[in-house]
């Protein structure tokens, strides 16, 4: 199933900058390095998954001095996880598929 979201905030940057559209797929599985979508407290969230154990994964946004991530909530259960971003779609200079980068 494929979903619009559209990125808040700057947590993502340089990666994602706020108002950036987001073309979000669900996936079986999720793998590090993955950008991800996923509700924490009623509030949807993309962050990069860095790491997994246990069912839970480890997300941070890639501008870590301005992110709300797993260093101070913890990590998510796969459950919360909306689905994994396939592409950007605003600000066509950017547009195009994402690659992991860790």
């Amino acid at each position: 199933m494929l979903k619009l979201r559209k990125v808040a905030g700057n947590s993502m940057a340089p990666t994602l900058q706020a108002g950036t559209l987001l073309l979000v797929r669900t996936k079986r599985r999720y793998a590090v390095g993955d950008i991800v979508v996923f509700t924490l407290n009623g509030t949807e969230m993309v962050k990069r998954i860095t790491g997994a154990k246990d069912g839970r994964f480890t997300v941070r946004g890639d501008n870590q001095h301005d992110s709300f991530d797993s260093r101070a909530f913890g990590g998510i259960p796969a459950g919360s996880i909306k689905g994994c971003v396939m592409l950007r779609l605003s600000r066509a200079i950017n547009a195009g598929p994402l690659r992991p980068t860790l």
